[in-house]
């Protein structure tokens, strides 16, 4: 049946399947829900914004389809820990280069405009293209004879060795730079990312579409991917980025690690963390020598040049250091954990199942005192042992080399997903500036703390913009964290909403996405995305109106800048502290979802938006 509802309709089978399912089996029905597809009425921001959208019946068709094909990229994922998903959300990016032949942007790149377009009349006419010219640059006659024997004279020598000295080259490395507008999806977020994972990036990504687009209902997207297998990894999804972002997560298992990226993003980027290789870039005038785009092949640990290696602590040392925070300092050279390690008691288990006197003997060899030494004693006896804090990173010599083979990318967000985990959060980010300074800095920072403190930590807990463009979360489908403000400011309340929950957000701020010619949160009439069929007077009222939101229902994180105070996303940051102990000061009820009696963390001086 949902071959033939398909075939009338002229949709796909799956979305045939899935309005039968929807339905109940009702041919009529599914048919009906098909030729009504949702229109998107103006939404007013509130405790329900979204609602309608989810509920619509051919919105859950969309869904139905979309989960099967979430699921069925999930499966194709290595082990548990590497099981993760780009999700890449667009709308009205698929570009016009992919509208231009390969000739076209071949002549153009080595020739004059009116000289391209002259010989580019020619070889059509003439029928040739890109390919046909390399074959004929090979010919003992030269270029120039074969054009000539195919009908094209009058072709000057300077010419012909100009377009023969680069038609082996590759195609990117010989045409123009496409300016911003001409630029799509193909050429930015999908380029950065085969550049980080290499030529098989597509396995580990979903492009998600608006049913809505004109640039997916034209079939601009298709033609745009034709040939490459991003063609298959298409989810037709909802409009609005926000929404979009809700979609993903309904469309995914509870419990799966989604990572959330822009259209337009031109490269991510890390920052050097050797010495020499920054002095290396400066002197060959790279202006952002700090940082460097992330490249599949070699790359150096954050701890290069250190002649240090991260190790994690082990579940003992974790478990005592919960009752005893002193551990921390007295294993900055590492003695307790080699202690443990020798003792072979790393396992927490193993450390319970020794008797008491070699626990005693253990602890007095640690150097801890007799008196919470009885103490650590009782709770190693108590059935219901107190929980354990995150697992530090430790930093410690190693012989090993700086240097890795593989993904950059990959390594950090399998990274990013662990420590989720081990953090007990379920937001993390990267940094929201590409400034090398700032990325240098933070990394010089780390570096001197794993010197300094033997501790390697890589990420800050601290409350602070977690970048739309860019950021990773874990699937729990809870209303309360959905975004309810509009799209403009879909990360800010994602932020403070993640946060009030968890109490810490993650940001590794070593890493960010570049968008240098498409600035974030600014309208502009070509650029796409959120700003596609929108008008500058709307992005303004919508940003205002969340803003005004946001504060009035986070006000313990937030506040509005005062005249003439400069921030990054239109709100100040109340400086807090990221720990998960218990809070004097009752937390505001998310009025979204069930009441919530957390409270929130402990106010400190105010600061500005940390970068």
């Amino acid at each position: 049946m949902a071959k033939s509802l398909a075939s009338q309709l002229g949709c796909e089978v799956p979305l045939a399947a899935a309005a039968l399912k929807i339905c109940g089996g009702h041919r009529d029905r599914a048919e009906t829900v098909l030729k009504e597809p949702y229109t998107y009425p103006a939404l007013d921001p509130g405790p329900d914004h979204g609602d309608a959208v989810f509920q619509h019946p051919y919105v859950q068709c969309l869904l139905e389809v979309a989960q099967q094909q979430v699921q069925q990229a999930l499966k194709q994922q290595g082990p548990a820990e590497q099981r993760w998903l780009i999700c890449i959300r667009t709308f009205d990016r698929a570009g016009l280069l992919w509208q231009k032949s390969d000739l076209h942007r071949y002549l153009h790149g080595v020739l004059c405009k009116s000289s391209a377009d002259s010989y580019e009349a020619k070889l059509g006419a003439a029928k040739l293209g890109l390919s046909d010219l390399r074959e004929m640059a090979k010919k003992p006659g030269g270029l120039k004879n074969a054009l000539a024997n195919a009908g094209i004279s009058n072709v000057m020598e300077k010419t012909a060795k100009l377009l023969a000295s680069k038609l082996h080259e590759p195609l990117e490395k010989v045409e123009k730079k496409a300016r911003s507008h001409e630029k799509g999806l193909r050429e930015l977020t999908l380029h950065a990312l085969e550049q980080a994972l290499g030529p098989e990036a597509w396995r580990r990504c979903l492009i998600f579409v608006s049913h809505t687009d004109s640039a997916w209902t034209s079939g601009r997207y298709s033609s745009a991917l034709r040939d490459t297998p991003w063609a298959e990894r298409v989810v037709v999804g909802v409009r609005g980025a926000h929404l979009q972002v809700r979609f993903m997560e309904e469309a995914a298992p509870k419990g799966a690690h989604l990572v959330v990226m822009d259209d337009n993003i031109e490269s991510l980027v890390a920052e050097v963390p050797l010495k020499e290789l920054r002095e290396k870039q400066k002197n060959e005038g790279i202006y952002s020598w700090g940082s460097q785009p992330l490249r599949f092949g070699r790359w150096c640990t954050p701890l290069a040049g250190t002649g240090l290696d991260s190790v994690e602590e082990s579940e003992s040392l974790c478990w005592l250091r919960g009752l005893l925070p002193e551990l921390e300092k007295l294993n900055r050279d590492g003695h307790v954990e080699d202690a443990l390690r020798k003792k072979r008691v790393a396992r927490l288990s193993k450390l319970k199942a020794l008797g008491p006197h070699r626990q005693d003997g253990l602890l007095e060899e640690l150097g801890i005192a007799k008196r919470k030494r009885c103490a650590l004693l009782k709770a190693l006896k108590s059935v219901s042992s107190p929980g354990m804090p995150p697992r530090l990173q430790w930093a410690r010599p190693s012989n090993k080399g700086s240097e890795v083979v593989g993904s950059e990318l990959f390594h950090l967000i399998s990274r990013a997903g662990k420590e989720m985990e081990n953090q007990h959060v379920s937001l993390w980010g990267v940094n929201p500036s590409r400034n090398h300074y700032f990325l240098a800095g933070v990394g010089d920072t780390l570096r001197q703390k794993a010197q300094t403190k033997g501790i390697f930590q890589d990420f800050s807990t601290k409350l602070g913009l977690v970048y739309g463009a860019f950021f990773g979360f874990r699937v729990l489908h809870d209303a309360r964290r959905y975004t309810r403000s509009g799209q403009v400011k879909d990360d800010v309340e994602r932020t403070l909403r993640h946060w009030h929950l968890d109490g810490k957000i993650l940001r590794f701020k070593r890493y960010s996405a570049d968008k240098n010619t498409y600035k974030p949160g600014i309208f502009t009439p070509k650029k796409g995305g959120i700003s596609a069929n929108s008008s500058e007077a709307e992005h303004t009222a919508e940003a205002r109106a969340a803003t005004c939101r946001l504060v009035e229902e986070f006000g313990a994180y937030v506040r509005l800048p005062t005249a003439g105070e400069k921030t990054s996303c239109g709100l100040v940051w109340h400086g807090t502290e990221a720990t998960q102990s218990k809070r004097s000061v009752k937390r505001k009820a998310i009025v979204t979802g069930p009441d919530v009696s957390d409270s929130p963390a402990p106010l400190r001086k105010e600061r500005r938006v940390q970068l």
